[in-house]
């Protein structure tokens, strides 16, 4: 997928991806070095923790304000893509290196018996699984930038990330996929909506903001599917953004990284990553200044 100007304006658009330009904006960085992947990963933690549901009142009004200023920021955009590769933005899985960290403090090597048979979302008792849109399995990210998005997550402390506290060296792997997985691309909130309309349930646990609206099955997901990818690009624009078609209506929230859930087992190569530190947290990428009236 090109970086061409309709996925500015959809950028632009999106809850995330327009918090993402403001921060980029924000940290005066140029354009070439906001493009670098762990400058854009660690604008993109920062993003997602300040329009994070858990900022209580001030919430909603900061989402409308990143809303309503986000295509001011369009021009700046198209800048930062044109100043820098940007193609790993929608790369898929398969054939870029993951990365696994164990949330828990006991480091435990990825295994086949971490791929959990998912059951339907309506009909589970994991309420965990109905509140976050995706199944308690093996999750990866993507090797990006000598880190990943998840480590920069837990450098940052942001969303749900914060409570992963970590110092000095960290238990991680890498992992690589077969070349034969069936990965599931998620590049926005269409193919996010396609997931939950091709493979429905509804999300009917009251404490979710996505409560009564559509999501994934992972049931009926893995009969077809080994993985789902929410791409770099994806997670900018599908989270917190609301998609409506005929089916009915679905929004991705509570992944809070470029990330990918696997399914199945389908790893060529797993090896220990002894020396990985979390990536140190850059001065200049801060929340712009905002005090909800």
């Amino acid at each position: 997928m090109d970086m061409d100007s309709g996925s500015i304006d959809l950028l632009a658009r999106s809850p995330l991806g327009a918090a993402f330009l403001m921060v980029a904006k924000e940290s005066g960085l140029p354009p070439e070095e906001i493009a670098e992947p762990e400058n854009c990963l660690q604008i993109a933690a920062v993003a997602s923790d300040w329009i994070s549901v858990w900022r209580g009142g001030d919430y909603g009004r900061t989402k409308q304000y990143v809303l309503e200023r986000g295509p001011e920021f369009v021009s700046f955009g198209r800048d930062i893509v044109a100043a820098g590769d940007c193609r790993w933005w929608t790369a898929p899985a398969v054939g870029t290196l993951q990365v696994y960290s164990p949330r828990t403090e006991e480091p435990a090597e990825p295994t086949p018996a971490d791929i959990r048979g998912p059951e339907s979302t309506t009909s589970m008792a994991d309420a965990h699984e109905r509140y976050v849109q995706r199944p308690r399995s093996l999750m990866t990210a993507s090797y990006l930038g000598g880190t990943s998005s998840i480590l920069v997550g837990i450098s940052r402390r942001s969303d749900d990330w914060y409570f992963v506290r970590r110092e000095g060296p960290i238990p991680a792997w890498t992992l690589s996929s077969s070349a034969q997985a069936r990965v599931f691309e998620v590049l926005g909130p269409a193919q996010w909506h396609e997931l939950c309309t091709r493979y429905p349930a509804v999300v009917d646990y009251h404490e979710s903001p996505a409560y009564g609206l559509l999501a994934p099955d992972w049931s009926a997901v893995r009969q077809d599917w080994d993985g789902v990818h929410l791409t770099f690009f994806g997670w900018l624009c599908a989270a917190q953004n609301r998609f409506t078609d005929g089916d009915g209506t679905s929004m991705n929230w509570f992944w809070d990284a470029e990330a990918t859930v696997w399914l199945r087992w389908v790893f060529s190569s797993v090896s220990s990553w002894p020396d990985c530190q979390l990536p140190p947290r850059s001065r200049v990428i801060r929340e712009p200044y905002f005090r909800p009236s």
